[in-house]
């Protein structure tokens, strides 16, 4: 666990709680930072713990296909630790469905290979109109640990980086959609 010097405070629905401590850094298969004292990311068993205790039973990772569509993979609390130690493996051909109807012809996105959809603890969620579940983003990695060159949320971070070399910060980014009742 963690020193005594470790401090905590928690909003209800979020995690993970703050900690302050001056712990190493500890990764899973892929070199992602479970644990961080400098990020304030929490290794697996205070997630779980903290799930646990607000009687979640599953966490629902979160990944936008490349028509803008969320779609998620569920999994139990049980199997939450392997997830996040070793990512969630899928096809490539995953990034490549359609939002109406099949797959989009794009080589490098076949059903042949393998990346990892690995969950992002500082994004997890319990799901206030689901309090049984628990939600929280998930990023693409290919074998090595790499961001994968078609993950949205690498996209994004490739976009921040670039604005960040012109001296420039992205603060929001939004997208408006308006849904009208039928008269």
């Amino acid at each position: 666990m963690f020193p005594a010097d470790v401090s905590v405070a928690c909003l209800e629905h979020s995690f993970p709680p703050r900690r302050v401590a001056a712990n190493p850094a500890v990764q899973n298969n892929f070199g992602v930072v479970l644990y961080s004292a400098a990020r304030g990311r929490l290794v697996v068993k205070d997630l779980i713990s903290w799930l646990t205790a607000r009687d979640v039973n599953f966490v629902r990772v979160g990944r936008v296909d490349s028509g803008g569509v969320l779609r998620v993979e569920a999994q139990t609390i049980r199997h939450l630790a392997s997830a996040l130690e070793n990512g969630l493996p899928m096809v490539p051909a995953v990034q490549a469905a359609l939002p109406l109807n099949g797959v989009a012809d794009i080589p490098e996105l076949s059903a042949v290979g393998q990346v990892w959809l690995v969950p992002d603890l500082e994004t997890a969620r319990v799901l206030p109109w689901e309090p049984n579940h628990a939600s929280c983003l998930g990023s693409f990695v290919e074998t090595g640990g790499t961001p994968w060159t078609h993950c949205p949320r690498a996209a994004l971070d490739r976009a921040v980086a670039a604005l960040a070399a012109r001296g420039l910060v992205m603060q929001a980014a939004f997208a408006a959609r308006i849904h009208a009742p039928a008269p």
